[in-house]
Parts: structure tokens; C-alpha cells; sequence
């Protein structure tokens, strides 16, 4: 469904979503009235006793879904992937199944009570629970877009750490330039060259090393020059800004107007190195 990892629900969300999947069913119950809730009374007239009842199936929905998101779905995941999605849907539709079932059998004095009809009433159930739980999923991914994609991450390293130097050596090793990292923005390739972006004393100035950004990449110079696109290598030290989407991301550096290109392949990689990166970091005051 999604490649990318989402972080699951906080509390508050935990409690909405189960409130949430409360309402779905209490509605959907109501409405439509099946697996014989209404004992199949061809006039589907709301009575007192069935609406009790409804309110009572719905409270131990609520109860089993609340148990779930802060006990049961704790030791299985804390964050979304593929076949997290699936494994956590599976294993929440047989848990309100169960709890449901018992309260729906308890309710009718357990007229329909075995093993197969606990397996028809679950598949069924989990397929109207598909609804919310999908719902929420969607959620979650929209969510964690708009924080992380489009997040500041203005941040500094430990002290004196920008003061370091970093000596760039051409491929045959005729050449070197060295520069402070806290003035190095970017490295962009050009053919078998790449051009050095740093700030300069009048603003951004540029340097030419025949060097190509793999061979950089395996210099393996400082953590904080991570690859981003093909063609690009940006320093996480001057780093401001990631904004936008999967199809079309940009980062954005301090001192720099235009944004740089992330490329699809890296934005999983940025992401996680970011958050990893971010936690040595102390924010700018």
C-alpha cells in the first residue's frame, strides 16, 4: 500500500480512532441492521431493547479497540510498513471479532454460538472494519507528510564542529581544497567534475575539483555530506527546509534561494538519516 514507514497513531489520535470505529458501527448497525441484530424482524423497527443492545455491542467495541491501540498494538509496531499495515489489520479484526462475538452471543443467550459461526462473523466484521481502519492509515500518511516533508530542520552541530576542515582531493590527487564545513551548502556533479558551493565573503562562490560524487561518497568525508539525488550532495549542517512529496521533493539550505532536488530513490534514505542525525544536534536559538 505504501512504501515508505509511517509512524503510528499518539494517544489522542489512539482515542479518536477508537471512538471513531465506535460511531462507524453504532451507525452502521443501526442502519442496516445485520447478522440478525434486530432478531431478523421484517420491520426493522428500532425498539428500545434493540437500541440498548446496539449501545452495548458498540461499548465493547470501544473497550476491545481501546485495549488494542494501547496494549495489543504497542507490542506489535510502532510504526507502519506494508506488511505491518496488513499484519496489524489482521490481528485487530480477529481481537474486536472475538470481543464482539462474545457480546453479540451474550446479548442472544448464545443462540449462535460454534467455531464457524465465530469464523463468518469475523470476515465479515473485518470487512466493515476495513473502512475506518483504511481511513486511518490514510490518515496517519497524510499526517506524517505534512510534518516531515515539509518540516524545518534548522539545527547546528556540537560546538566547533563547523569549524572543521574538510580537504577535497581530486581523483588523481594533483589538486586539493579545503573548506570549513559550516561553509560548504552543496556539491553538484558535472560530467567528471564536481562543483563545490560554499559561502563565500560577497555570497556563494563556486569551485571546480576534477573529482565524480561517487568517488566522493566513498571519501566518506563527514557524516553531515549525504547524497540526495544523482547529481547532488548536500551538508546537513546548513540544511533549513524539506518540502513537498515523493514525486517532487526539494531541500533547502541556508544562504541558498533555490532548492536542491531530491530524487525518489533517496527520500526514504534522507528521511531516516535526518531524524538519526537530528537527535546529536541542539536546534538554533
Amino acid at each position: 500500500m505504501f512504501n515508505t514507514q509511517i509512524q503510528y497513531l499518539n494517544n489522542q489520535e489512539k482515542l479518536l480512532f477508537s471512538l471513531f470505529v465506535t460511531v462507524f458501527f453504532f451507525l452502521f448497525f443501526l442502519i442496516f441492521q445485520p447478522f440478525g441484530v434486530n432478531n431478523y424482524d421484517p420491520s426493522e423497527k428500532i425498539s428500545e431493547t434493540f437500541l440498548l443492545g446496539i449501545i452495548i455491542f458498540c461499548c465493547s467495541a470501544l473497550f476491545a479497540q481501546i485495549i488494542f491501540e494501547f496494549i495489543i498494538q504497542k507490542i506489535l509496531l510502532s510504526y507502519f510498513s506494508t506488511i505491518n499495515i496488513i499484519i496489524c489489520y489482521l490481528a485487530n479484526s480477529l481481537w474486536l471479532g472475538l470481543i464482539l462475538y462474545l457480546t453479540y452471543n451474550i446479548l442472544g443467550n448464545w443462540h449462535d454460538f460454534g467455531i464457524l459461526s465465530f469464523l463468518d462473523f469475523t470476515k465479515n466484521l473485518s470487512m466493515l472494519f476495513l473502512i475506518p481502519y483504511t481511513s486511518m492509515v490514510v490518515y496517519a500518511r497524510i499526517r506524517d507528510l505534512n510534518e516531515t516533508l515539509n518540516s524545518y530542520f534548522e539545527y547546528e552541530s556540537e560546538i566547533g564542529e563547523g569549524e572543521k576542515v574538510l580537504i577535497f582531493k581530486s581523483d588523481n590527487a594533483s589538486e586539493t581544497f579545503s573548506l570549513k564545513l559550516k561553509l560548504l551548502l552543496y556539491i553538484a556533479s558535472d560530467d567528471n567534475y564536481i562543483s563545490l558551493y560554499y559561502l563565500g565573503n560577497e555570497g556563494i562562490d563556486r569551485h571546480l575539483i576534477r573529482k565524480s560524487l561517487k568517488s566522493l561518497v566513498e571519501d566518506q568525508l563527514h557524516s553531515s555530506l549525504v547524497r540526495c539525488h544523482r547529481s547532488y550532495m548536500i551538508n546537513l549542517y546548513n540544511l533549513q527546509q524539506m518540502k513537498g512529496n515523493r514525486n517532487k521533493m526539494e531541500i533547502f539550505l541556508k544562504g541558498l534561494d533555490k532548492g536542491i532536488p531530491v530524487s525518489r530513490h533517496y527520500v526514504d534514505v534522507l528521511n531516516n538519516i535526518i531524524h538519526e542525525k537530528a537527535l546529536q544536534f541542539t536546534p538554533n536559538n
